[in-house]
């Protein structure tokens, strides 16, 4: 049905003067003697538009007819939102177009087509959109729709500038975790702890926040700028409360106290220190930071030794307990568990204890020349380990073979039953000795091994050290006890 305001440009609710006076216009522009089809359609128009009873019958049949198209255009947006939901990107951008014809509402229908292109990875195409977008409508969707673009693009400046411009009309916690991306990438470092500061102002801290945090201290400990350090962690480290110590996050930290203190950064330590304490981290409970003489020759090595994840952790306590200084009662404790804890996974995986002390006598010579004295005796019980497994598991093919000779030369032999048969149960009591042994020396260290996984927490460095021990282990006793 044709929509008679339309032909007359006029709305529904022009009086009877205007709707005349629209027609003279159109009269004059299209005269019937040049435009005889044209001028036949506004007069038609202007007849039935001018009489009140048509006027209301045209009204009516027009409002069925615009109420069907509504209908379709609502079924045709419903189907292209759900397409763009499930990921069918391509029937959600077909759809989209089809709606830009005929609907009304162009910044709404175009908002989602532009969603479409920047899901379906057509960046040029989105970019086009947002970019009409945001010159005609500069609000915060439209500025942080093309942000996204400029961020797939790795236009990292132009993104910059769409997060701050959306920033600036409403603060999301995700804006600030994007512009946080950018800014690292651009290495906009002074932008990164301003934002971070801001962020845990206006919102509790998250892991991201916290791995920013780290990133930037790591960094400044390169650049060996304590001051940086000192003015992020004094500014920001209160406010991270929502620290988990279940989420890995801990060893990070304690690692970052031992460089900053390796480094002489003893304010920024002790601030660090504190707050972990504080947060319930029992590990650093009781530190006394003191400048103290030692060897700075040897601090890039130290630093690289406990960043080596080819050493086992539980090694790299000696040298941590080397440098730092506790009061008499608690490091006593601390050191009295380190060795413990050595002594049993020795118990546990020889083979790894002495390949890492192996790395320690290559590759970190200073260290080895300060403690390898203890370094030495840890590999010797490691050793001594390895060699009495293995010399039970040959004790017992001997004793199982000169069994099976015994039994063999018996028969060639006239002797005896009873003589046999006390040979026997003599065997059988070594034989039974050897593996009880064998298996009594193997569970006890698998249980004080797995004891100590579960009470010093270092199951992340067992998985990280050897992914399949604790399979590996209960092999080895399933193959011993048959």
């Amino acid at each position: 049905m044709k929509n008679l305001y339309e032909v007359l440009d006029i709305n529904k609710n022009s009086s009877k003067k205007e709707i005349k006076d629209r027609y003279m216009t159109l009269v004059r522009k299209y005269p019937p003697e040049k435009e005889p089809q044209k001028f036949a359609e506004i007069r038609e128009a202007y007849e039935i538009l001018s009489n009140p009873k048509q006027k209301r019958e045209h009204d009516r049949a027009l409002e069925i007819e615009l109420e069907k198209k509504r209908k379709i255009l609502k079924k045709l947006e419903e189907e292209a939102d759900l397409a763009l939901k499930n990921g069918d990107f391509e029937k959600a951008i077909k759809n989209y177009k089809k709606l830009l014809i005929e609907e009304t509402n162009l910044k709404k229908i175009k908002s989602k087509l532009g969603i479409a292109f920047l899901k379906n990875n057509n960046l040029k195409e989105a970019e086009k959109i947002f970019k009409e977008l945001v010159e005609t409508d500069d609000s915060f969707e439209n500025n942080y729709n093309l942000s996204k673009v400029y961020i797939l693009l790795k236009n990292y400046n132009k993104a910059e500038e769409y997060l701050f411009r959306a920033k600036e009309k409403n603060e999301k916690e995700e804006v600030y975790l994007e512009l946080l991306d950018v800014e690292s990438y651009l290495k906009n470092d002074e932008q990164v702890e301003k934002l971070i500061h801001d962020f845990l102002n206006k919102y509790n801290s998250n892991l991201k926040i916290v791995n920013y945090s780290l990133n930037l201290i790591v960094k400044y400990i390169k650049e060996e700028n304590e001051s940086k350090i000192y003015r992020l962690l004094k500014k920001n480290i209160n406010k991270l409360d929502s620290i988990k110590l279940e989420e890995g996050l801990i060893n990070e930290f304690i690692n970052l106290v031992y460089k900053l203190y390796y480094l002489n950064m003893m304010d920024s330590a002790e601030v660090l220190s504190e707050r972990l304490t504080s947060l319930g981290c029992t590990e650093l409970d009781g530190i006394i930071y003191e400048k103290i003489d030692r060897d700075y020759d040897i601090k890039e090595e130290i630093l690289d030794f406990i960043n080596d994840k080819k050493v086992v952790n539980i090694l790299k306590m000696p040298v941590l307990f080397n440098f730092i200084k506790y009061e008499d009662d608690i490091f006593a404790r601390n050191k009295k568990e380190n060795i413990n804890s050595i002594k049993e996974y020795i118990n546990i995986e020889p083979e790894l204890i002495v390949s890492s002390i192996k790395i320690v006598k290559v590759k970190y010579p200073n260290i080895y020349s300060n403690l390898g004295k203890i370094y030495d005796n840890i590999e010797s019980l490691a050793k001594k380990n390895i060699e009495y497994i293995t010399n039970s598991l040959i004790q017992n093919d001997i004793d199982r073979n000169v069994f099976r000779n015994n039994k063999n030369n018996s028969r060639n032999k006239n002797i005896p039953v009873n003589e046999i048969n006390d040979k026997f149960e003599e065997l059988d009591e070594k034989i039974g000795e050897s593996v009880e042994k064998i298996k009594e020396n193997i569970s006890n260290g698998l249980e004080k091994g797995i004891e100590v996984i579960k009470k010093k927490s270092i199951y992340d460095m067992v998985n990280e050290v050897s992914p399949k021990l604790i399979n590996k282990l209960e092999n080895f006793i399933h193959k011993n006890k048959k």
